[in-house]
């Protein structure tokens, strides 16, 4: 998936969209690994929801952001609800 994103952001011309397809875990992990988390705080990111999104876009100086995530999703628990004890 991050081989996947790293095409995809090459590929869109600026100023342009792009659109990229997954499952959940795989849209979770693949961003969570283009935007430089590392993998122990992956779980920040709940798990994408059927028919949700997330957008990010390339800042100015900063490289790529995240600016959703799980929009359009119904909502889920909190991610405190989530996480062990």
């Amino acid at each position: 998936m991050l081989d996947v994103l790293d095409d995809a952001t090459n590929a869109v011309e600026p100023e342009k969209t792009g659109v990229v397809v997954g499952h959940g875990a795989a849209i979770r992990a693949g961003l969570a690994a283009f935007l430089g988390l590392p993998p122990r705080r992956w779980v920040a990111l709940r798990g994408m929801s059927n028919c949700g999104w997330a957008v990010i876009e390339e800042a100015d100086r900063w490289g790529w952001r995240m600016v959703d995530y799980n929009a359009g999703a119904p909502p889920g628990p909190a991610l405190s609800d989530e996480l062990p004890g």
